[in-house]
C-alpha cells in the first residue's frame, strides 16, 4: 500500500509504503507523483518504506531509473529522503541514487525519519 500527503508547512511531499512492493507499484508511485501537477517543482520528498518488501530485482533497476529519467525534465529539483530497514532494499536505493547523481535528482537513504527530514530541510 502507498499513501501520499503533502505537507505545505514543510513543503515536503511524505509517502509511506507497507506491504510487498514489486516494480509495477514501482512505476505507479513514479508516475503517481510526477504527474500531479499541484506538487511543487523544486520537490522534496520524504518516503518510508521500512515496513516494505522489494520484490523487483537487480536487473530492474535499470527499468526504475529510466521511468525516473523520463519525469525529471518536470521538475526543477527533487531531493528524495528514502527511509529503509533491509540492507537489500538499502542497497538498492543506493545504486539508484549513484546512477541519478548529476541530474536534478538527489536520493538518500536514512535509517529513521528524523534524520531524512533534517537532511530535507537544510536546502
Amino acid at each position: 500500500m502507498i499513501e501520499y500527503k503533502f505537507n505545505e508547512i514543510e513543503e515536503t511531499l511524505f509517502i509511506t509504503v507497507s506491504g510487498t512492493f514489486g516494480i509495477n507499484h514501482m512505476f505507479k508511485a513514479i508516475d503517481s507523483f510526477a504527474n500531479d501537477n499541484s506538487l511543487p517543482r523544486k520537490l522534496k520528498i520524504l518516503e518510508n518504506a521500512s515496513h516494505s518488501n522489494v520484490t523487483f530485482t537487480e536487473e530492474e533497476i535499470q527499468l526504475i531509473i529510466e521511468r525516473l529519467k523520463s519525469h525529471l525534465f518536470k521538475f526543477n529539483s527533487i531531493r528524495h529522503a528514502l527511509v529503509h530497514l533491509d540492507p537489500v532494499n538499502t542497497a538498492f536505493t543506493m545504486l539508484v541514487g549513484d546512477r541519478l547523481s548529476g541530474n536534478n535528482y538527489i536520493l538518500k537513504v536514512f535509517s529513521n525519519e528524523d534524520y531524512a527530514l533534517h537532511w530535507l530541510q537544510l536546502t
